[in-house]
């Protein structure tokens, strides 16, 4: 067959030795693709690029696209994930990027990619027949697992810092049906969200921003009409003047959605807000038939995106819970700084072609210049800069960066980029000047900085004279005061900037203005200095005098990238999140005075007072704690009312700092609050505790290697009136004696261990996770315990507080030591959680005593230790029970009421024994099952005993445990009222002792009747006792007393009517026994029986 004028079949056969090469990777190297029509590079050697090119020459009528990836990074790439592993992490192939930990929900990783692209993702879940259930649509991928809060977040890296221009993009398999309404049921499948591909977002705990979400709408369901699937980019903004953008994907043509294919989507944004087509959304087949990107809209997004600390994730919302995502595969995920043309992203000609190439630069002597090139085309692509024409030697990547120009630098600058089809020269040269610089001083006469208006003064005249140019050194002094306000409007390289002036001066940014290069930033004069842009120079900040303020209130101000030396102010009042990587030091004062999260990385010596007035400010090492032995926390509004200070990594604020939290305010709800993040970080300093609001102790960490430690001797804040509240998914330890004015609280799933005694406080709360005690009576002993949901570890201490209340728990841990919780009551108590043995593994049992007052419980109390309730009642309710404590005890005036139960009775299980001092009282009623343990004492011809007395009957059963005292001893005749109830039935299966004396038995025959319990010769009862009955499905079954085992049973048998006669007859075995089973004979017509002693 002939095509194109060659001859398939040879070309076929010319290239059939090489089809099956592979290089080092075993990858493929050539796949021929749609009858010759093109043909994709994989990867090449050196020799095997020559025939590339030979190919190239061959087929060139018909080559004329290529698919462009997997990518590598280039200078504007800022995350990648090629998702090639099959269990997380998933590396980001940008160094120190961000790694993806976490694949929830049933995402899972290994999964075939589309040709030549590895492995993907899968976010299927529960497909397209999922309905809206959280375990069928909560799939994604993350660097952290998604939770409520801030545990969750990162940092923001998704846009350019200055610019705030983009690329989202990623290639994804459609796994559902694309034309099946997804929406409401009963017309749609009852699904009814959207499916994720990228987003940015959080939950109302989170703590940082709502900024964005990228996904598809299926048919069925939101903005735009539902009759078709469109992709839609929601500019969140933090709930404040969203914008959505939907596009409508085709449903036709070569790039038609269709179900089982694969496609490149990706949205742009240049970042010129609010100008027209800012903003571009595609959507294009992978089809290597294509020299760009489809491209489905155009349009204006109005804001940039907002930027700070995100719960970022693919294939899913970052919302916890998430609920919308993605079905089917997503792969090749890159994040860039810039927007991508349409011939710059995943298609491309193979020909290497020059997308942006370098511009010319100014810079000072010692600045640094650096040239960048964008280049598509087949990969791998390779450089070559020139300068003046001439090859420079080792000048082979995408960026050409002179560290430190001087003069003889300057000259004309150029780039080829050449690839197997060929090569591209950058056109026209970029030029670099190098120049001297001058020393200009703000003259005033205009408000804006930029290398146009002439508003500076170069001879000390006092009058502006000369623009500024790029290099020149810059001061702002009391000469253009009356001009404070400096706009910046492009990017400028100063070498110095000097502001040493009594007046306040202002730097602000109008259309992405910043500072860049190498330079120094001087702060002198008492004026004030607003940094009121974000800037990239690079060099040293020196704060001599006055204040330098990062920030006025908006998401934006930051210094450069460079040590900062600070002996006067710096103040921080910028919204977002700002890290503060390089060496801070200095004796000066550090303030934060905005809705923020500001963060110490760096390696400090700073030694001035910290003073919190908002926001949370993180130092995430001891080298970053630096020298500062002074941290004020005060509570405000700002930062929904929370002031934080947190540590990471295992900082120790020692005993020579001091840390004051003022100003809380409970009617405000305005708080301060320290959090731990990761390690053990230790707070061992002094602490003063101010007004009536919340102070928290937050532990984010998990593991054993994590921990929030207080270990200051003596936290002495009686005046503080509010409550310390223990907090976060990671534990803590508290060895320091608190002396608080109000509650001491803790909420949250994490342990807290505390091992001070002598605490005092007036009420303890837990509402969730775990309080464990380190020491007996770690907690006050006099105040109220308040278990609204969590647990009390005893952990084998013995601990007495003054109530009981909520519906928790109490239990240990332990495995070496038992445990006893005292309630001291003075009124009632009412407590509808649990007590039992263990928690966290423990082995140990735990004790209850109740003392004083009215103990009520209602839930399943399952502890197995003992009961001790003395002076007081314990209350069971409704469904409350006790049911393994071995042994209960009531001492004087105690009693034990189930009155209100719904049985009304209290039941001694078989392992229980049930005793008193004296008198075991119960209001209800009782059934032993178990040791009923009484005394029976005999001085002279007084005989006294202790008794079991209930409101209601008495079911006997069990043990009938008797200690005699007897002086005499016991003789027959000798009768002790065991038991005063209202009703008597059954009988105990033993008596101990087993008998009253020598020669002597226990007469039981009235305990039945009145509850006496009499002593009696061996020939047993001379008197009658009853017969108890039982109909059962085996018939009638009578029983006695056991006192009158020996006396034989008897009866006889009558026809209906007759009565009595002398028929008596005994009842086989009836002397051996004190219960016996007889059938029942319908055709008898009455059967009497009688007890006969021998």
């Amino acid at each position: 067959m002939e095509e194109d004028g060659y001859n398939c079949a040879q070309l076929n056969g010319w290239l059939q030795p090489w089809a099956a090469q592979t290089n080092d990777n075993n990858t493929k190297l050539f796949s021929w693709h749609n009858n010759m029509k093109s043909f994709r590079i994989y990867s090449m050697a050196p020799w095997t690029r020559a025939l590339a090119a030979a190919l190239f020459v061959t087929a060139a009528s018909s080559t004329q696209a290529v698919i462009v990836g997997p990518y590598a990074p280039d200078p504007d790439t800022l995350h990648l994930w090629h998702m090639d592993v099959s269990v997380t992490p998933v590396p980001d192939e940008v160094a120190n990027g961000l790694a993806l930990n976490n694949a929830g929900g049933g995402a899972t990783l290994g999964n075939a990619s589309f040709s030549g692209f590895g492995q993907a993702v899968s976010t299927l879940d529960g497909g397209q027949a999922g309905r809206n259930e959280a375990t069928l649509i909560d799939a994604y991928l993350a660097p952290k697992a998604l939770a409520n809060g801030s545990g969750d977040n990162v940092a923001w890296s998704f846009a350019d810092p200055t610019t705030r221009a983009f690329t989202f993009e990623a290639i994804v398999w459609v796994g559902f049906d694309p034309e099946l309404n997804l929406g409401k049921a009963p017309a749609g499948t009852g699904r009814d969200q959207g499916l994720q591909i990228i987003s940015g977002e959080q939950e109302a705990a989170g703590g940082g921003i709502r900024s964005w979400q990228f996904r598809l709408l299926p048919v069925g369901y939101g903005p735009g009409g539902t009759t078709s699937p469109r992709l839609e980019f929601i500019n969140v903004n933090n709930g404040a003047n969203v914008q959505s953008i939907v596009a409508y994907i085709p449903t036709n043509g070569t790039h038609a959605i269709l179900s089982n294919a694969w496609y490149h989507v990706a949205v742009t944004y240049n970042g010129d807000e609010g100008t027209p087509d800012n903003l571009r959304i595609y959507w294009t087949a992978l089809d290597d038939s294509q020299v760009q990107a489809n491209e489905i809209l155009a349009t204006s997004m109005a804001l940039d995106l907002l930027a700070g600390a995100v719960d970022f994730c693919i294939g899913n919302t970052g919302r916890n819970p998430p609920n919308s995502n993605w079905l089917g595969l997503i792969d090749e995920v890159r994040i860039s700084k810039t927007a991508r043309a349409a011939d710059g992203m995943m298609f491309a000609s193979p020909a290497p072609r020059i997308v942006t190439g370098p511009a010319d630069q100014t810079v000072g002597v010692g600045q640094t210049a650096e040239f960048t090139v964008t280049a598509a085309g087949a990969t791998p692509l390779y450089y070559q800069w020139q300068w003046h024409g001439t090859n420079l030697p080792g000048a082979t990547d995408p960026v050409l960066t002179l560290p430190a120009a001087q003069l003889t630098d300057s000259g004309p600058y150029s780039v080829t980029v050449s690839n197997a089809f060929g090569q591209a020269t950058s056109t026209p040269d970029a030029i670099l000047t190098v120049r001297v610089p001058r020393q200009l001083v703000w003259a005033g006469y205009g408000p804006y900085w930029n290398t146009d208006d002439p508003y500076w003064d170069s001879d000390n005249d006092n009058s502006p004279d000369t623009a500024f140019m790029p290099g020149d050194a810059v001061v702002l002094n009391d000469v253009g005061a009356w001009m404070p306000q400096l706009l910046v409007d492009s990017a400028l390289n100063p070498t110095a900037v000097t502001v040493d002036s009594s007046a306040d001066y202002t730097l602000t940014s109008v259309l992405n203005g910043t500072l860049v290069n190498k330079m120094t930033l001087t702060k002198k004069g008492a004026g004030q200095l607003v940094m009121d842009m974000d800037n990239n120079y690079v060099g040293p900040t020196v704060i001599e005098d006055g204040r330098l303020v990062i920030g006025a209130g908006q998401s934006r101000g930051s210094l450069g990238h460079g040590p900062i030396t600070n002996d006067a102010t710096l103040a921080i009042a910028r919204s977002g999140s700002l890290n503060l990587g390089g060496l801070l030091a200095g004796t000066g004062s550090l303030e934060n005075n905005a809705t923020n999260t500001v963060t110490l990385s760096g390696t400090n010596l700073m030694s001035g007072p910290v003073s919190l007035n908002a926001g949370n400010l993180r130092i995430v090492s001891p080298a970053a704690k630096g020298l500062a032995t002074n941290y004020t926390l005060n509570a405000s509004a700002e930062s929904a009312g929370t002031t934080t200070l947190s540590l990471g990594g295992g900082i120790t604020f020692g005993p020579d700092i001091t840390l004051a939290m003022m100003g809380t305010s409970s009617s405000l709800n305005n708080r301060c609050s320290l959090r731990s993040l990761n390690g053990t970080n230790t707070f061992d300093c002094s602490m003063i505790l101010d007004g009536d609001g919340n102070i928290q102790f937050w532990s984010d960490g998990l593991g054993d290697t994590n921990l929030f430690v207080v270990t200051t001797p003596l936290i002495d804040a009686p005046l503080y009136t509010g409550q310390i509240i223990l907090r976060g998914l990671g534990d803590g330890l508290i060895t320091s004696r608190l002396n608080l004015g109000n509650k001491f609280s803790k909420t949250d799933t994490g342990t807290w261990t505390l091992t001070s005694t002598g605490n005092s406080w007036v009420q303890t709360d837990v509402a969730s996770g775990k309080l464990r005690l380190g020491a007996d009576h770690a907690l006050p002993m006099s105040v109220l315990l308040n278990l609204t949901g969590g647990t009390l570890d005893l952990a084998g201490h013995t601990q007495m507080v003054g109530g009981l209340s909520g519906n928790g728990s109490v239990a240990s841990s332990s495995t070496t030591a038992d445990s006893f919780l005292i309630v001291q009551l003075m009124g009632n108590s009412f407590f509808g959680g649990t007590i039992r043995d263990s928690t966290s593994g423990g082995t140990r049992t735990v004790s209850l005593a109740q003392h004083g007052g009215r103990l009520t419980l209602s839930g399943t109390n399952t502890y197995s230790g003992v009961t001790l309730v003395q002076g007081g009642t314990l209350e069971l309710f409704v469904n409350g029970t006790i049911p393994n404590s071995t042994s209960i005890h009531l001492g004087g005036a105690s009693a034990i009421d189930v009155s209100l139960r719904v049985d009304s009775t209290f039941t001694l299980n078989p392992a229980q024994t049930i005793s008193a001092d004296w008198d075991i009282n119960i209001t209800g009623q009782f059934a032993s099952q178990g040791t009923v343990a009484l005394q029976l004492n005999k001085t002279g011809l007084l005989l006294t005993n202790s008794q079991l007395r209930a409101s209601g009957g008495v079911t006997y059963g069990g043990t009938l445990q008797l200690q005699v005292t007897a002086s005499p001893a016991l003789a027959a005749g000798d009768a002790f009222k065991l038991f005063d109830a209202g009703s008597y039935n059954g009988a105990f299966a033993s008596i101990v002792p087993a008998t009253p004396g020598d020669g002597l038995v226990w007469d039981d025959s009235t305990l039945a009747t009145d509850g006496t319990l009499r002593v009696a010769t061996p020939g047993g009862p001379v008197t009658g006792t009853n017969l108890l009955f039982a109909v059962t499905g085996a018939g009638l079954e009578l029983s006695w007393p056991e006192s009158y085992l020996g006396w034989r049973l008897e009866g006889q048998t009558n026809s209906p009517g007759l009565g009595l006669s002398s028929n008596w007859f005994e009842v086989p075995g009836s002397t051996a026994t004190n219960r016996i089973l007889l059938s029942l004979d319908p055709a008898l017509g009455s059967v009497f029986y009688r007890m006969v002693k021998p």
